[in-house]
């Protein structure tokens, strides 16, 4: 009986260690977040989100946004940023597809034919 009550005050001195580490570590984001916005204060990043936003920076805004605390606009700008990746990626999926079939009729005709 007491080895299980200090084996659950020792899990939850443990639970309490990670939560203060993952609390100081979202703490630091913002500023890894505002050095890469290349900006020294929220209302900075903001603006410079916004002008990043009008040139089609899209993936540089969001972390000027995050930079800002503006989340929802942060989501709408990596949203963005993903939709040209996501265009090229089904482009390449198609070339592959055609590709493999291109391999299989060859494998197929292979087979069929007489040596």
């Amino acid at each position: 009986m007491i080895y299980r009550v200090q084996a659950l005050a020792l899990a939850a001195v443990g639970l309490l260690a990670a939560n203060v580490l993952l609390a100081n570590e979202l703490a630091d984001a913002p500023a890894e977040v505002a050095l890469a916005c290349e900006v020294q204060h929220p209302k900075e990043a903001r603006s410079a989100a916004d002008t990043l936003m009008k040139q089609g920076a899209y993936e540089r805004a969001g972390q000027c946004y995050v930079a800002a605390g503006d989340y929802d606009s942060a989501n709408r700008a990596f949203l963005k940023s993903a939709r040209p990746a996501a265009v090229e990626t089904g482009r390449v999926v198609v070339q592959q597809r055609d590709a493999a079939r291109a391999l299989l009729d060859k494998v197929k005709s292979a087979f069929r034919s007489n040596h």
